[in-house]
């Protein structure tokens, strides 16, 4: 009694997923951190959330602009250009603080 060819094939995959899982599993239980005492000070985790805020405002105001349904007509986009500047205004304004 043999076993065939796929099911071979299905043994051997089957072994070498669960030898790089459980060397993956060993390799994270048994690591030491980098840098355990290392965090960021208070004043770069509060930049770093204006900075995330900033670019969630940004795309929230670009989402509510109105797109062209078709991209072969010659329709316009209704956000005029004051403010399409004001926009960028905004965002160089919020990178010099």
């Amino acid at each position: 009694m043999t076993i065939s060819n796929a099911a071979l094939i299905v043994i051997v995959l089957v072994c070498c997923l669960s030898s790089v899982s459980l060397a993956a599993a060993m390799f994270g239980h048994y690591s030491v951190p980098r840098n355990p005492r290392w965090s960021p000070t208070i004043e770069q985790q509060r930049y770093m959330r204006d900075v995330r805020m900033r670019n969630l405002d940004i795309l929230n105001a670009e989402s509510r602009t109105r797109h062209p349904r078709s991209l072969g007509t010659d329709q316009t986009m209704n956000m005029d250009e004051s403010s399409s500047t004001d926009l960028e205004a905004q965002c160089l304004a919020g990178t010099k603080e």
